[in-house]
C-alpha cells in the first residue's frame, strides 16, 4: 500500500513537470554558496523543493540544509507525504537509482 501511494504521487509530480533530474552534483561541492548558485539557475527559484539524495551525496545534504527552500531526504527512505508536501523534486541520477531500488525490493 505504501509503495503504491508513493508511485502514484511520483507519477503525478512527473506528469506535472515538477521533477528536475540532474546528471550529478559532482561539480557542486559541499559549499552552500555553490549549491545555491546551481539551484538559482533552475526553474525552482524560491519554491519549496524536495531534494532526493543517493548514498554518496552526504556533502550535498549538508550544503542544501542551509537553504531555506530546499529540504534534503534520502531517496531510499522518502514517503508519499514528503513528496506531496513540496511542489518540486530535485534529484541526481544516483538519487533516482536509490528511489528505483525502493520499488525493486520485495
Amino acid at each position: 500500500m505504501t509503495r503504491s501511494a508513493l508511485a502514484m504521487v511520483l507519477t503525478d509530480r512527473a506528469n506535472e513537470n515538477r521533477v528536475i533530474l540532474i546528471d550529478s552534483f559532482e561539480p557542486v561541492s559541499a559549499k552552500t554558496k555553490l549549491f545555491a548558485t546551481m539551484v538559482n539557475t533552475l526553474p525552482i527559484k524560491s519554491k519549496k523543493t524536495l531534494l532526493l539524495l543517493g548514498k554518496g551525496e552526504k556533502g550535498i545534504a549538508r550544503a542544501a540544509s542551509n537553504i531555506r527552500t530546499i529540504f534534503p531526504y534520502k531517496a531510499d527512505s522518502v514517503q508519499a507525504l514528503s513528496v506531496v508536501t513540496y511542489p518540486f523534486m530535485l534529484m541526481s541520477k544516483d538519487g533516482l537509482d536509490e528511489l528505483a531500488s525502493v520499488f525493486k525490493s520485495k
